[in-house]
């Protein structure tokens, strides 16, 4: 190709690329530095805008209740890290099993609750989780249990786990496709090697398959820890962030300031500093990966 062919192809490239790119940049670029710019007012909303410098970010470190909210974050996440990825790494590693009948309508099912409406998917749960007419309550009425029942989303001692239930089965489909596919890439030969020198299924599963993983691993820890950073639609449907601030999640606090209190500035602050924990995790997040890709 010419010179001259080359520089249409690249052109066109670039017109395609283009709309997507202005989409982002005002569909989030602009937004973010507007937020950013408000944190330092005392805006309101109406035309009255004072300049504060910091008072907002001062403010934001001295905010029990945010902290509280960023650790309830930090909960979710030690949760959906450990039974979210694990499991979808157990359902990928049992449905890509050639024994396993029926393969595609395994991971169809597996993957359905994650294109439900997260509002379809809190409706759901919540009946599921009603002490009247719910299964679960059901279930324990019918061998006898039904005097401890839970309070599902109404203990604070358990709404959190509660929520995670609902969260772990809603999004564990997604990343059991993203594992099916890094298990496309593994080299099979090096497992049928191992089986020849004796290794039991597990074993290969453990020196073999999980080292070669890694960087779909490193995909889905990503994504499960931003994930569990921008938390809210599930959450508001099913207890609003209650009872109490039990289950208030960072991004449902800076709703709530925003909307509730009007402290349109403050929840501006809230937001770039929920930003800036997500870019710390995320980064200490990838660079753990990558080293340990290094060793």
């Amino acid at each position: 190709m010419n010179n001259a062919g080359l520089k249409v192809k690249t052109k066109t490239i670039y017109l395609y690329v283009l709309p997507f790119f202005l989409l982002f940049i005002i569909a989030f670029v602009i937004p973010l530095l507007m937020a950013f710019g408000i944190s330092f007012t005392n805006w309101r909303g109406g035309n009255k805008i004072d300049f504060i410098a910091l008072d907002n970010y001062i403010k934001l470190v001295k905010d029990e209740t945010f902290w509280m909210s960023f650790l309830n974050n930090l909960k979710f996440m030690a949760l959906m890290l450990v039974f979210q990825i694990g499991l979808a790494f157990v359902f990928a590693i049992v449905v890509q099993n050639k024994r396993v009948k029926f393969q595609g309508f395994h991971r169809r099912v597996i993957f359905l609750p994650s294109v439900l409406s997260s509002v379809v998917v809190a409706m759901i749960w919540q009946i599921v989780y009603n002490k009247d007419i719910g299964l679960i309550s059901a279930i324990m009425e019918k061998i006898g249990m039904e005097d401890i029942v839970p309070l599902w989303l109404d203990d604070p001692k358990i709404v959190i786990y509660s929520l995670a239930i609902v969260l772990i089965w809603q999004f564990v489909g997604q990343y059991v496709i993203i594992m099916m596919a890094g298990f496309q890439n593994v080299d099979t030969s090096l497992m049928e090697a191992a089986k020849i020198d004796g290794a039991s299924y597990s074993q290969t599963v453990r020196y073999v398959t999980l080292p070669l993983m890694k960087p779909t691993l490193s995909v889905c820890v990503t994504l499960c820890v931003s994930g569990c950073m921008k938390l809210f639609d599930t959450i508001y449907a099913m207890t609003g962030g209650g009872p109490g601030r039990s289950s208030t999640v960072t991004a449902l606090y800076a709703y709530d300031v925003a909307f509730k209190t009007k402290q349109l500035s403050y929840a501006s602050a809230v937001s770039i500093g929920m930003i800036i924990l997500s870019v710390i995790l995320i980064g200490g997040v990838s660079r753990i990966f990558r080293e340990k890709e290094e060793q």
